[in-house]
């Protein structure tokens, strides 16, 4: 103990100067309300704060934990040295797991999680090896029939009636098993077609969530940097008030913006955790994911190619399963073999077994409901290729729609981009200026942070509702 106490005395004066004249260096910066006081403020916090926080540990901390770890053996036991040991690693530790809580992904990391996570995807997954295991019940026999049958009249040579005991069987035509092959064949691959439709809605809604989710962030960050500057005007609006140097309506305009704009903040930050919240609940993921702000660019688009999208695949398939449930129908039309095997025997003197064999067929001689099922088959094959019309048609009218809409938004950013940014950031530094210098009042001001906020605004929905017209395209294409 007596050396921390000399230890502490020596280096008390060196800690504190060292410490405080690059605290108030940084204080300026910290206070200041001049141009680009939003841009420095933050930086001055940071640095002050860590230099307050470095010098309670030196000062605090590192004595304690020299206290603690430099004890002689005899006055320190090794149950003793467990806890302290404990707590030094466990404050160690739990920053680590802290920061290990959020999971930053890419909007590609994101998509994959949702493919391999999503419960509806592995219900698709789990309907496609369903019907792949009934193909093998394509070949399936009806019940064989055992019978036994008495008759008096039939008469063996020792004058006695036969006891006939016999198995019969019916089979299809092997046409019919083909066929019946066949519709089981592609009952499995509509139930593929439908999950790869069902992932690429997956595909497409986790991208729209993530796109949204980067909206708000970039909406948050647009509004706390406003909420910033209405802060240290409103504040300073009212010191003026209180001087006497500014009249009660400046001040109050003041109060009133950064109240709006604190309300706006508030509900951006809901909006994104909402959309965090949407991204997860496609994802599906045991551990909450986030995204990562910086991949909020422009999405790409490619040509057009409609027979490559999963829905009409899937229409393609259904088309395609109509046709053979139609040849499956007209399978009844077909006769039925019918087999079958007996023996006859009995009780009478010098018995003997006779043994004998059947064939026939089953012909439909009503055939109307077989009729009404082909007809309804015919009808099904040409509705699904209206379907499959109609929806290439629509296909084609939504792309163009939305490259049309796509092309709109396209504009708005090139302009915000090329012009509109550097308008703001003038705009927002003349302001600043203007005011400073007295050149303009509060509310000339405000109305010119009005028009630079949405014209940001403005820039960020474009960016927004292009990459959502992009996701829609993207989607008609696979």
């Amino acid at each position: 103990n007596k050396r921390i106490i000399m230890g502490t005395q020596a280096r008390l004066r060196p800690v504190l100067l060292t410490a405080s004249a690059a605290a108030l260096g940084f204080l300026p910066m910290a206070i200041s309300t001049n141009a680009g006081a939003e841009v420095q403020r933050p930086l001055a916090t940071v640095v002050i704060g860590g230099l307050i926080t470095a010098t309670l540990l030196t000062l605090v901390v590192l004595p304690i934990l020299y206290a603690m770890f430099n004890k002689p053996k005899n006055e320190q036991s090794a149950k003793k040295r467990l806890p302290n040991l404990t707590m030094v690693l466990a404050l160690c530790i739990l920053p680590s797991l802290s920061f290990g809580q959020t999971n930053e992904v890419s909007l590609e990391q994101a998509v994959e999680l949702a493919v391999t996570n999503n419960r509806q995807l592995r219900a698709g997954k789990n309907d496609v090896e369903l019907n792949r295991s009934l193909e093998k019940t394509a070949f399936s026999l009806e019940k064989t029939d055992v019978y036994y049958s008495f008759d008096q009249n039939n008469i063996a040579p020792n004058n006695a009636a036969l006891n006939v005991w016999g198995v019969s069987q019916s089979v299809q035509l092997p046409s019919f098993y083909t066929a019946q092959k066949q519709v089981l064949i592609s009952t499995t691959k509509m139930a593929e077609s439908s999950y790869l439709l069902e992932e690429q809605v997956v595909r497409k809604e986790v991208s729209k969530a993530y796109f949204t989710a980067l909206y708000w962030f970039g909406m948050t960050n647009n509004y706390v940097h406003l909420d910033s500057i209405y802060r240290t005007f409103s504040s300073g609006a009212e010191r003026k008030f209180e001087l006497g140097e500014s009249n009660n309506l400046e001040k109050l305009t003041a109060q009133s913006k950064q109240k709006e704009i604190e309300l706006l903040l508030n509900q951006s930050r809901l909006n994104y955790e909402k959309s965090i919240l949407q991204l997860n609940s496609w994802i599906q993921s045991d551990e909450k994911v986030t995204i990562q702000p910086a991949t909020n660019e422009l999405l790409a688009i490619a040509a057009l190619d409609t027979l490559s999208h999963a829905g009409y695949a899937n229409l393609e398939q259904s088309r395609i399963l109509s046709e053979q449930q139609l040849s499956l129908n007209k399978q009844a039309l077909l006769p039925t073999l019918k087999l079958g095997a007996f023996q006859g025997s009995n009780n009478g003197s010098q018995p003997n077994r006779y043994y004998g064999m059947q064939a026939g067929v089953a012909i439909p001689v009503f055939f109307g409901a077989d009729r009404a099922r082909i007809q309804s088959a015919e009808i099904n094959v040409l509705k699904k290729e209206a379907e499959q019309e109609n929806y290439s048609i629509k296909i084609q009218a939504s792309y163009s729609l939305l490259m049309l809409e796509a092309e709109g938004y396209k504009q708005g950013i090139d302009y915000a981009e090329a012009i509109g940014k550097e308008v703001v950031d003038q705009t927002l530094l003349s302001a600043q200026k203007s005011y400073s210098t007295g050149e303009i009042d509060f509310l000339q001001y405000a109305l010119l942070l009005d028009n630079a906020a949405k014209m940001k605004v403005s820039y960020l929905q474009q960016k927004y509702f292009y990459n959502l017209t992009m996701i829609e395209a993207n989607y008609l294409q696979n």
